[in-house]
C-alpha cells in the first residue's frame, strides 16, 4: 500500500513511520510545519502586532508543498496525525482524499480537532470518551487507539535492572504539576532520594528567568534538568528510574503515551486519579493511583521500600504493553481498518 502520513515533526518520536514501513507499506512522510514553530522571532512578533499576512503567506506555501507531495507520490491512503496543526484550507483540500485521522489529544481539551474530524473518513482516538462523541455527533467510524510505546527505543528489559534514580518526571510545567513536584522534590531531598525532573520549565536564554524560577520552586530546581529530551534520552531516563510520576494534563481521562513508555522500560507508574477508563490495565496491578499529594508521597515511600511489590506491578504493565500496545501493533490495527 502506498501510504502518505502527514503530521508534525514529533511523529519521529513515536516511530510511526518506521512501523508502517516495517509492516510493508510504501510510506511518504510529509512534515506539516506550523507558522509559530517555524518562523523567526521577528516574524512572530510582527504577526502578534497585526501583520497577519506573514502567516497567510507561510500557510499558503505549506499547502502548495503538500499538494505537490501528494501529486508526486500518488498515495492510495492518507493518514493524518494529531490534527490540530492543519489550517482550514489544508483540511478542505485533504477532505477530497477521505483521509484517516489519528488524534493525539482530546476533543474536550482542543475543540479545534473537530475540524480535522469532519474531513476524515475514520478516526482513531486518543481518548475513550472522544469515540462516543464522534459517533454520536458526526455518525463517523471511530475507535480508541492510544499511541502506545515505540518498541524500537523503549522495549529493552535486559537493560532495565540498573535503577539508580528513585523518582522521575518528564513533561510540560503546568501549574498544578509544579505545585505537586515541589512537594515531592522537597520530600526526596529530605529523605536522601534521587529525583530527576526533565522538561523545559523556564527559558534559560534569559538569566533572570532562571533566578525567578529558582526562587519560586527551589526544590524542583535542585532536581531539574531544564531541557527537552530526545526519544533515546527519555527511554534511558525511564530505564534507570524506579518510579515515574505521571500527572495528567487537564481533560485527559485516558492513558497517555508516557504510561506506555514507562511500562515498556520497566519503571513503575504512580499517576493521579484523572483516568476514567483504564482499558486493559488495572489499578494496583499495573500502576498505582493517588488521590492526594500526601497519598502520592506515601506511595512513593512505600514502593521504594518494597521492591518485590514494585517489581510485580512493573512486570504486569510491561507484559501487557509489549503484547498489545507497542506502536507497531497500533499501526497494524489502523491498516486492518483501511
Amino acid at each position: 500500500m502506498k501510504l502518505m502520513i502527514i503530521g508534525p515533526r514529533e511523529t519521529e518520536h513515536y516511530g510511526i513511520v518506521q512501523s508502517f514501513i516495517s509492516i510493508g507499506c510504501d510510506v511518504k512522510f510529509f512534515i506539516w510545519h506550523e507558522f509559530y514553530q517555524n518562523s523567526s522571532y521577528l516574524e512572530r512578533k510582527l504577526y502578534k502586532f497585526g501583520v497577519i499576512k506573514l502567516k497567510k503567506i507561510f500557510d499558503k506555501k505549506e499547502l502548495e508543498n503538500l499538494k505537490y507531495a501528494i501529486d508526486e507520490f500518488k498515495p492510495e491512503k492518507i493518514l493524518l496525525l494529531n490534527g490540530m496543526q492543519f489550517t482550514d484550507e489544508a483540511l478542505e483540500y485533504l477532505s477530497r482524499f477521505n483521509p484517516y485521522l489519528w488524534t493525539w489529544d482530546s476533543i474536550y481539551r482542543f475543540p479545534k480537532l473537530e475540524k480535522a474530524i469532519q474531513c476524515a473518513k475514520e478516526i482513531f482516538c486518543f481518548e475513550h470518551k472522544d469515540v462516543k462523541f464522534i459517533r454520536e455527533k458526526y455518525n463517523k467510524k471511530a475507535e480508541y487507539l492510544p499511541l502506545g510505546a515505540n518498541g524500537r527505543v523503549f522495549f529493552s528489559p535486559n537493560e532495565a535492572l540498573d535503577k539508580e534514580i528513585d523518582i522521575c518526571f518528564v513533561g510540560s510545567p503546568y501549574p498544578h504539576r509544579k505545585m505537586i513536584l515541589e512537594k515531592i522534590a522537597k520530600w526526596a531531598c529530605e529523605n536522601n532520594k534521587k529525583m530527576k525532573i526533565g522538561g523545559k520549565f523556564y527559558d534559560d536564554r534569559y538569566i533572570w528567568k532562571k533566578y525567578i524560577f529558582k526562587k519560586r520552586y527551589p526544590m524542583i530546581f535542585k532536581c531539574l534538568d531544564n531541557r527537552f529530551y530526545s526519544t533515546e534520552e527519555l527511554a534511558d531516563l525511564y530505564r534507570k528510574s524506579k518510579i515515574s510520576i505521571n500527572i495528567n494534563a487537564e481533560n485527559h481521562h485516558s492513558l497517555n503515551p508516557r504510561f506506555f513508555e514507562t511500562a515498556a522500560t520497566m519503571a513503575m507508574t504512580i499517576m493521579d486519579d484523572a483516568i476514567e477508563d483504564y482499558g486493559d490495565f488495572v489499578p494496583d496491578d499495573d500502576m498505582v493511583i493517588y488521590r492526594s499529594d500526601d497519598q502520592l508521597i506515601d506511595f512513593i515511600d512505600y514502593y521504594l521500600k518494597n521492591e518485590k511489590e514494585r517489581t510485580r506491578i512493573v512486570q504486569n504493565a510491561y507484559n501487557k504493553t509489549v503484547r498489545t500496545y507497542c506502536i507497531k501493533s497500533q499501526c497494524e490495527k489502523i491498516l486492518m481498518n483501511m
